[in-house]
């Protein structure tokens, strides 16, 4: 600690100010109103009054949430109004800045010192006679006005980058859908249909793989495809129905699986993401149960998983190599005919935004959104001769190669950022900036 500095306690050097009563013809702040990390003020100073009691507070307050999970909302009023009681109004004493104090409240140490305070099972909120015997380092006024001032220009700064950064993060993302979306509509290949000519049409090779479904015994025709709105793919292409393409289509067993500590992997829509599983967090269950659960199809290496209920709906995976597991719930598994449809082309193309529009479209159920079978089996796939599919795959890869290339980049400078502010407000109330 550096000479002059003390270490006080936070009911030594402020005070909670609770002019408690029911306020009228003054603006309300709320716990939504406050922007988290950077204590902005996002409401209205339109006066308001609220039946309940609130607290009154000036601009001499610092406005501090102390319900978990805002411990990182903090705000300092130019105005005088009124809050919740959610919202607790410090008043520093003369020797400390509310700027100061409003660093050391957002520094990560501290947040974590004062959620271990939190009681409560439902709304835990922190215990405010706790927090103020929490030790603050205190440097002298004209100290803590120069650490503001260093903060305030770096912070301005790494918010900036930090802007920066997400936008370029945002657009990298931006343009692998785009270059999805051109893709699976046949935009992308333009150029290689030119020079490749003699590759065909989809047509005769659909009206064949058609054939032989419906000559086999207990067979029914498959369902073309719905089209809402007229969908511009080239001529060389055709529409077709995932029921069309597929020789097995099976939803997920409509039951809860009974989890084992170890055994073999059951999916979970938490496991999808856009083209690839995430196997990272994987959940387990007995031998008997996954005989159970793959009565209908067991899934293989190549099958195309489908997310149709829940918050994560609509995401296409691929079943990698290697990867023994049964469906969980939510999802359901194509098994493709290879000779007229590759796997990765038909989850290029469930993943779209051509087919997401679908998505919105047919979802139901606003309180437990999902999607119809018999919707997803009549989805409208544009569908390329099976070389173009080659080609377009390729690009893909590539495509998606160099978008997470720059995502990763922007991802570990977002981090990056913030561990500098961290860093930052360590060596600011260690004496050290």
């Amino acid at each position: 600690m550096r000479d002059g500095w003390q270490i006080k306690t936070l009911g030594e050097v402020c005070d909670v100010d609770k002019s408690q009563g029911v306020h009228e013809n003054l603006p309300f702040v709320g716990l939504e109103d406050i922007e988290s990390n950077t204590g902005r003020f996002v409401g209205s100073t339109q006066t308001r009054t609220v039946k309940s009691s609130t607290f009154k507070f000036t601009p001499d307050h610092l406005l501090y949430g102390r319900l978990r999970p805002y411990l990182n909302k903090v705000m300092l009023p130019e105005f005088v109004g009124h809050c919740s009681t959610e919202i607790v109004p410090l008043k520093p004493h003369p020797g400390l800045s509310r700027e100061f104090l409003q660093y050391w409240l957002l520094m990560d140490r501290t947040v974590v010192a004062i959620d271990a305070t939190c009681t409560g099972t439902r709304m835990p909120r922190a215990s405010m006679s706790a927090v103020l015997e929490m030790k603050i380092p205190l440097a002298p006024l004209s100290e803590q006005r120069r650490i503001v001032e260093v903060l305030d220009e770096t912070f301005a700064c790494i918010a900036t980058d930090r802007a920066n950064a997400q936008t370029n993060l945002q657009n990298a993302r931006v343009l692998h859908e785009s270059g999805l979306n051109a893709a699976v509509t046949g935009f992308l290949t333009r150029d290689w249909r030119r020079e490749n000519p003699s590759a065909g049409s989809t047509r005769q090779a659909l009206r064949e793989r058609l054939s032989r479904q419906s000559g086999r015994a207990g067979s029914r025709e498959a369902r073309s495809p719905v089209v809402d709105k007229p969908i511009q793919i080239p001529e060389s292409w055709v529409l077709a129905s995932p029921e069309q393409l597929s020789t097995h289509i099976v939803d997920c067993p409509h039951s809860t699986p009974k989890w084992t500590e170890s055994g073999v992997a059951c999916l979970r829509t938490t496991n999808f993401k856009a083209g690839a599983l995430d196997l990272e967090s994987l959940r387990f269950v007995s031998e008997e149960t996954y005989d159970d659960r793959i009565s209908r199809l067991e899934p293989k290496p190549g099958d195309v998983l489908y997310s149709r209920e829940g918050g994560i709906l609509g995401i296409a995976c691929i079943m990698p190599t290697q990867l023994r597991a049964c469906l969980g719930q939510r999802m359901m598994q194509f098994r493709l005919d290879t000779s007229v449809v590759l796997p990765e082309f038909f989850v290029g193309v469930l993943n779209s935004a051509l087919m997401l529009s679908e998505v919105r479209r047919l979802t139901g159920g606003a309180a437990a959104p999902h999607l119809n079978i018999r919707d997803i089996k009549t989805f409208p796939i544009p569908l390329p001769p099976i070389a173009e599919q080659r080609r377009i795959v390729e690009l893909l890869a590539s495509i998606t190669y160099e978008t997470e290339f720059l995502e990763a980049i922007y991802r570990r400078k977002l981090a990056a950022l913030g561990e500098l502010k961290k860093s930052l407000l360590h060596q600011a109330f260690s004496g050290r900036l």
